[in-house]
């Protein structure tokens, strides 16, 4: 059974998740728990939904098995096999378990910001992702407030409320360090200001904060750096093993690179000294 042509529409993740999804008896096969994208796209496209019914173990069913039928979701069971985690193809994630509730970089806005709700736009059959949703909207959306608080904004300050949708293109994940290794993320990370991924960076938790930094580029980790509180520098090099922090404050400038091997440890500053091109630890 395969998804009909249709016209194209825009579709939430708080609208999707808990939904039913029914065999053509009617049958509940199970509640929709998540969503599996595939980041091989620029707008990642949904490859299959996690399900969760009598079983212990939640089910995954392709989205291309499903159909709507009256507002529906309908699917013929033989589509549905056991959903184990590992069976996610690299680059593929939950979007739920990923990005809900969770921090993301805005590299347009060079910002961190909380994602509250996912919006996709359904066309030809697929449903891909193409904005995140970072507005108190979103929030009152996924409680089932969006129209009250709407109606109340309006008849009360005469005013209505709008959403703050992010373009995918510019959102940058931060919850794995798998999604931060992949090379469209590193790209995105290096389009930003140095001064303003510093900014960034000093907002995030210390797990995180290392994670964003490890990601970058040499060049890119050595500007960054220099933007970067002298404590905050001295935090995310002594994470580092010697040889990659080597290599990145030999990219800094020289009167740069003498503060902060001055502020780290002197065991760990010798031992980068001993790594870096003689001449530039020379002159350091």
């Amino acid at each position: 059974m395969v998804v009909n042509s249709e016209p194209q529409v825009f579709l939430f993740l708080s609208q999707i998740l808990g939904d039913n999804v029914v065999d053509d008896n009617g049958r509940s096969l199970g509640k929709i728990i998540d969503v599996v994208a595939s980041l091989t796209e620029p707008y990642p496209i949904i490859t299959h939904i996690l399900l969760k019914g009598t079983q212990k173990k939640p089910s995954s069913l392709p989205w291309q098995g499903i159909t709507e039928v009256g507002g529906k979701f309908v699917t013929d069971p033989h589509y549905l096999e056991d959903f184990r985690e590992p069976l996610l193809q690299e680059g593929e994630l939950l979007l739920k378990d990923t990005l809900l509730d969770k921090q993301i970089v805005d590299t347009d806005g060079a910002k961190v910001r909380r994602v509250n709700d996912l919006q996709f736009l359904k066309a030809r059959g697929y449903l891909h992702l193409v904005h995140v949703d970072v507005g108190f909207r979103g929030l009152m959306r996924r409680v089932g407030l969006e129209r009250t608080m709407d109606a109340f904004s309006r008849g009360f300050f005469d005013y209505t409320p709008h959403d703050q949708f992010i373009s995918w293109k510019f959102v940058q994940p931060l919850s794995s360090p798998d999604l931060l290794r992949l090379k469209i993320s590193q790209n995105r990370l290096a389009q930003l200001h140095p001064a303003d991924l510093a900014d960034i960076i000093e907002e995030l938790d210390i797990h995180k904060r290392t994670a964003v930094f490890q990601a970058l580029d040499i060049e890119t980790a050595a500007e960054t750096l220099e933007e970067t509180d002298p404590k905050i520098q001295v935090s995310l090099i002594e994470d580092m093993k010697v040889s990659e922090a080597s290599d990145i404050i030999e990219e800094m400038s020289l009167s740069e690179a003498a503060d902060l091997l001055g502020d780290l440890p002197k065991d760990k500053a010798e031992d980068i000294l001993m790594e870096m091109e003689k001449d530039i630890a020379e002159d350091v």
